[in-house]
């Protein structure tokens, strides 16, 4: 055992000194090998950052109340519990600022309540500008336009209250008549969701929404997922194109 640790210290000094240009090689096995350490790296730090996962309680107990402000990314996880007391009611608020636009971007909200990973149908499953409420879903502020600063649409969701056979909810938020005005997701600057905790009027968490979306007219945000006896949210933060319709009939499945 000692033996073979001795030889495994042996060849990353050895690689060491080829990266460090120490150890002459053939130009190109260097450049491979070069390229399998920055390629590591990188697959390292994404798996850190896609398993991120929040605990608001034990965030509260070691940085203090504040808001969590970072960039949303695929995989982020939070738990809407504090200190073993699971949250009752959340707001789900978004803005954005289109004042450098010839024409009002309007960014809607648009969400899925899943049974069993599955939507049946619009009825009963989906809350957008035109069904405003489901069971424990409240759609209550609709704005046409975006602004420079402040919430312009905002979602209230008393998850005690939503129907025990749903198990999943996706957040979208997508643009309004995209494709007739011309518009892409891309164009929706300093874009935003928040997750406000109703039961003591305090924002939680602040997501920035980063990435190339000049090609879709809206975003898959993330999911509200059951667990035992709490929900928790998973970020998804990936493109989607089409309509309200489209998008709806393209998330039928979790």
């Amino acid at each position: 055992m000692a033996n073979l640790k001795s030889q495994e210290r042996n060849f990353w000094g050895y690689f060491k000194k080829i990266v460090k240009g120490e150890q002459k090689l053939p130009f190109l096995f260097k450049k491979i090998l070069i390229f399998i350490l920055k390629y590591v790296k990188l697959l390292k730090k994404f798996e850190e950052e896609k398993n991120m996962s929040i605990d608001l309680g034990q965030m509260q107990q070691e940085q203090g109340r504040q808001t969590l402000n970072m960039t949303l990314k695929k995989g982020l996880k939070m738990t809407l519990k504090k200190g073993g007391n699971k949250l009752h009611n959340i707001n789900l608020l978004s803005g954005w600022d289109d004042t450098q636009l010839k024409e009002d971007m309007d960014l809607d909200f648009l969400l899925m309540l899943y049974r069993n990973d599955e939507v049946t149908g619009v009825d009963g499953q989906v809350v957008y500008f035109d069904n405003l409420k489901e069971k424990g879903v409240l759609y209550t502020k609709d704005k046409k336009k975006g602004a420079a600063s402040g919430d312009v649409e905002k979602v209230i969701i008393n998850l005690d209250e939503v129907e025990p056979s749903v198990n999943r909810i996706r957040i979208i938020n997508y643009i309004y008549e995209a494709e007739e005005r011309n518009q892409n997701f891309g164009q929706a600057r300093n874009a935003y969701i928040s997750i406000v905790n109703a039961d003591e009027n305090f924002e939680e968490a602040r997501f920035s929404l980063s990435g190339d979306f000049s090609l879709y007219s809206g975003v898959k945000i993330g999911d509200l997922i059951r667990k035992d006896d709490y929900w928790e949210f998973v970020a998804i933060n990936e493109g989607v194109t089409g309509n309200h319709i489209e998008i709806a009939n393209a998330n039928m499945e979790a």
